[in-house]
């Protein structure tokens, strides 16, 4: 092979390998965008710091979901967002679906609505709810992709206050 080959087919091994690595910054860049904008739909409002409480699995699986819980006291709301596991990672749900009910009268705002607006692939929320003086309770569930299990979500009465 003349010397002339050798450096095109050496310069044209770089550029393919510039290639790859340039596409790997790209793919976790926006990887890493997506995992820094989870609970920004709670935080850009002015809630604090949030409570997590992972799905509950019927089997001995890991959670499918994690809920997140913020709270802001003036006015006294809490806001709610659940996630599929891990957070930012987007159309890994088959569905998820998300109720913040209020201990004192057992109202309660779910996203989706009852009345449903299709299904939800990456994330549920935010649903807000004012509970001054009182406690909240997040249910729900969430099935992955390719998954035959749902995971059931259901806190308790948390976040009291």
């Amino acid at each position: 092979m003349t010397a002339p080959r050798r450096r095109r087919r050496l310069w044209s091994g770089l550029g393919v390998a510039l290639l790859a690595a340039a596409t790997l910054v790209a793919v976790s860049g926006s990887a890493a965008s997506a995992a820094v904008q989870v609970g920004e739909p709670c935080t850009s409002r002015g809630y604090g710091s949030p409570r997590s409480y992972p799905s509950t699995p019927p089997t001995g699986e890991g959670p499918a979901g994690t809920a997140y819980i913020y709270y802001r006291s003036n006015p006294p709301t809490n806001c709610a967002l659940f996630y599929a596991n891990p957070p930012g990672t987007e159309n890994r749900a088959e569905y998820i679906q998300l109720c913040l009910q209020r201990q004192s009268d057992g109202r309660q705002e779910c996203d989706p609505p009852a009345r449903g607006s299709g299904p939800y692939h990456t994330f549920a929320g935010p649903v807000y709810i004012n509970a001054p003086g009182m406690c909240v309770l997040a249910h729900g569930s969430i099935r992955l992709r390719g998954d035959t299990r749902a995971d059931r979500l259901n806190t308790g009465w948390v976040r009291c206050g």
